[in-house]
């Protein structure tokens, strides 16, 4: 098997970037934490795309999900690439425009 391509949406980096503000106000230790482990959560989508659960909010069941700490990791596999839509805290609502995001921002190839 071919490890598949991450691709970050600009939308999703944005979304970490916040995440990543947020706690550094009470915690810049622990904001580093949660960025590692869902960036080395994301990493493993390269090797095993299939492994997030389907969500319920998408009908036509293209995107999926892992959990990471409280945050919900949001993406579609698209050919070769994995694409990184959202990164949510699990208590917010998803909002349906989160799934029509397009715009790519860097691609990732397995740790480089």
């Amino acid at each position: 098997m071919v490890a598949k391509k991450i691709v970050w949406l600009l939308e999703a980096v944005h979304d970490l970037e916040e995440i990543v503000r947020y706690i550094e106000r009470r915690s810049p230790s622990y904001a580093s934490v949660v960025a590692a482990r869902i960036l080395e959560t994301v990493e493993r989508l390269s090797d095993f795309p299939g492994i997030g659960g389907i969500i319920a909010e998408d009908d036509s069941g293209r995107h999926r999900h892992l959990v990471c700490y409280h945050y919900r990791i949001i993406y579609r596999v698209e050919g070769s690439y994995v694409c990184i839509i959202a990164v949510v805290h699990g208590a917010r609502e998803l909002p349906g425009e989160i799934l029509l995001r397009r715009r790519p921002a860097r691609k990732r190839n397995n740790g480089a």
